[in-house]
């Protein structure tokens, strides 16, 4: 009897990722909690959702049994389980989220991401992933992720991530959030690069996928 129930119990690890879904349970637990959230109900201050949306969020991280390959470091597909759920923090704090939302928007997800790696993490390394908003557009926000050591401030990894809402403009979401009080920062020579990058792939699908 006991080794049918632990059969039972067994049976969802073996076709889902168990691990990742009680992860995201939590997370999203604590993101309803955390102080910052609690002033919903409240009139918003722009000059504080400004702050909120243009500041770091960092948090901290180590590497574990099961973020190792055969190598004995982080897996690459590791970083990249890192920064979706630091990315999906990032939003649901800053606001930007809940923003789209009520303007009529789809849930912000991920429309591209080039990641580059530097140096290696180890196992029970100690580091901090950093996620920002570094740029935006009329259609997509620019975040940018890096994974720095929490001993030595050495960027390992460093992430570009494309953010979309369908039928909300992000440029629209972004000024209304912060009440029109802000503006889009000048954007990097090596994230302009990328985003030209994105724009010459679409096209050259757009124009493979047309019929003869």
């Amino acid at each position: 009897m006991l080794n049918q129930i632990i059969q039972f119990l067994s049976l969802p690890f073996v076709f889902f990722d168990v691990w990742y879904f009680i992860r995201c349970l939590i997370m999203f637990v604590t993101l309803k909690w955390l102080p910052r959230r609690r002033v919903s109900h409240e009139r918003r201050d722009p000059d504080v959702e400004r702050e909120k949306l243009l500041q770091p969020l960092k948090q901290d991280r180590m590497v574990l049994t099961t973020d190792l390959d055969f190598m004995l470091h982080m897996n690459n597909a590791r970083y990249l389980r890192e920064c979706d759920f630091g990315r999906i923090s990032f939003l649901f704090q800053c606001g930007l989220y809940r923003q789209c939302l009520k303007l009529g928007g789809e849930p912000i997800v991920l429309a591209s991401s080039t990641i580059r790696y530097r140096r290696s993490l180890r196992l029970f390394q100690r580091f901090v992933l950093e996620t920002r908003l570094v740029y935006w557009d009329e259609n997509a926000a620019y975040l940018e992720q890096l994974f720095r050591g929490k001993s030595d401030d050495f960027v390992y990894a460093t992430m570009y991530a494309k953010m979309v809402s369908s039928k909300c403009q992000m440029s629209e979401a972004i000024n209304v959030l912060c009440g029109g009080n802000i503006e889009v920062p000048t954007c990097r020579e090596d994230l302009r690069s990328w985003i030209d990058f994105n724009s010459s792939s679409s096209s050259r699908l757009r124009n493979k996928s047309k019929p003869l």
